[in-house]
């Protein structure tokens, strides 16, 4: 019986299998990879911190410059007398020409920049009186009332003096509501066509935005910003673009707004029908957004979405070393690799708020690869010394292949998964002679 228990003694608990120890191990870098989360997540958070105050800086800029604008207008009002009632008639344009040509400039506040642009505006057109007359009658028209009216969003952020051509005549027109302007004119009954011009230089912030309110309109947007963003409903009719900017038009009959008859009846109690006019008109409007190119926030939040992968594929890599070249990795080794990962995107936020974004994906990516392959050869560069340049190869496949993606924003998708396609095949390929169920507890290819 003694003898029985010394022979248990004297030997020891049988090692553990290799797929014993391989699951083990897996299971390690799994839990290391989730904990990689927390710093990308916690980035995820300085990037949102940055976009929210970057804004700030640009609505601030906006509000010295002048803010996004939108222009709706002219229309005719004349009041007339229905009954004991006195209420507003609001004409519509039945021609209604514009045409824009907007300037740009860039505004910088510390690091922070906003687009803003110096406008010059010439709007033509007519207003047909027949409709009008035909169904209220001339005597009951308060003709020496009439006005022409127009709204701006920032009215303040005209540069001149704004006049009204009027039948020849030159009319100024003076801000008189919190975004409306409006001028007195002279109104002949027996004319049934009243034409006018005007001409605007005003500035404003990012977009141009213009209602169509007209039963006839032609618009016309020239800019020297190369990247614009065409807004509303419909497009452009014909739109252009050189290196020097683009040029587009609208040709359009009237819109939602535009009442049949060519004018609309509003009560006394209602002081600027155009108020209603610019309100209603939002579903008709026109325009462009200039917009800066994909910003870096952007493109490290797009970049982060992949981080997982960059993690994972990088931790194999390093798992399929232990395997062949049979030098095991501590897991502390494995989460310093993960947080050099990390750091690339913080390294990209933070050089892309002065560089371009290609040049701040360079740098960070560069440092990144040379710091992990460097680190690659004290760890492994004993048992493999190609180690630090395979994986640098590789970590230079995938920061080049992550940059071709955010590149490609409509293809991303579809080059994406051909790459991961491509990458489970080559584990596949690589992994297809290591002896997974071997008796030894060492890890070892065949």
């Amino acid at each position: 019986m003694m003898t029985g228990l010394s022979s248990l003694e004297n030997h020891p608990y049988p090692p553990p299998k290799k797929s014993q120890s391989i699951m083990v191990k897996c299971l390690i870098i799994m839990g290391i990879v989730l904990i990689s989360l927390v710093p990308l997540l916690m980035i995820g958070g300085i990037i949102q911190e940055r976009e929210y105050r970057k804004q700030a800086v640009v609505n601030e800029i906006s509000e010295n410059w002048g803010g996004k604008q939108t222009i709706v207008g002219p229309i005719l009002t004349i009041p007339y007398l229905e009954g004991n009632k006195r209420k507003i008639c609001a004409v519509f344009p039945d021609g209604l020409k514009s045409s824009f040509n907007l300037k740009k400039d860039i505004r910088h506040r510390n690091i922070f920049q906003a687009i803003v642009y110096k406008g010059t505006t010439h709007i033509e057109g007519d207003f047909n009186l027949s409709a009008l007359i035909a169904k209220i009658p001339a005597q009951s028209l308060q003709w020496k009332e009439s006005h022409v009216e127009f709204a701006l969003t920032d009215p303040a952020n005209l540069e001149k003096q704004a006049f009204l051509d009027w039948q020849g005549q030159k009319i100024p027109i003076e801000n008189t509501a919190k975004n409306i302007l409006s001028t007195s004119v002279p109104t002949n009954p027996k004319l049934s066509k009243l034409p006018f011009k005007l001409d605007l230089s005003l500035r404003g912030t990012e977009s141009l935005m213009v209602g169509v309110i007209g039963k006839q309109n032609t618009i016309q947007i020239d800019s020297d910003w190369t990247s614009p963003s065409f807004t509303g409903r419909p497009l452009p009719s014909n739109k252009d673009f050189t290196e020097d900017g683009f040029s587009a038009n609208w040709t359009m009959g009237p819109q939602g707004i535009h009442p049949r008859a060519g004018f609309l009846s509003y009560p006394s109690e209602v002081n600027n029908p155009l108020q209603a006019i610019f309100v209603e008109s939002i579903g008709s409007q026109i325009g462009v957004e200039l917009l800066q190119p994909v910003d870096g926030y952007r493109q490290t939040e797009r970049a982060i979405k992949y981080s997982f992968l960059f993690v994972l594929l990088t931790f194999a890599t390093y798992f399929l070393f232990e395997l062949i070249a049979k030098q095991p990795l501590h897991p502390f080794q494995y989460l310093l690799i993960a947080f050099a990962i990390c750091l690339f995107y913080l390294l990209l936020l933070a050089f892309s708020e002065f560089i371009q974004f290609g040049f701040a994906y360079l740098v960070a990516s560069c440092g990144i690869i040379a710091t992990i392959s460097l680190y690659s050869k004290a760890i492994l560069g004993k048992v493999y010394k190609h180690a630090p340049i395979l994986i640098g190869g590789l970590l230079s496949v995938l920061y080049g292949y992550l940059y071709i993606l955010l590149q490609l924003e409509d293809l991303s998708l579809l080059f994406g998964s051909l790459g991961l396609f491509a990458i489970l095949g080559a584990i596949m390929y690589v992994t297809r002679n290591i002896d997974w169920y071997g008796e030894t507890g060492s890890i070892q290819a065949h």
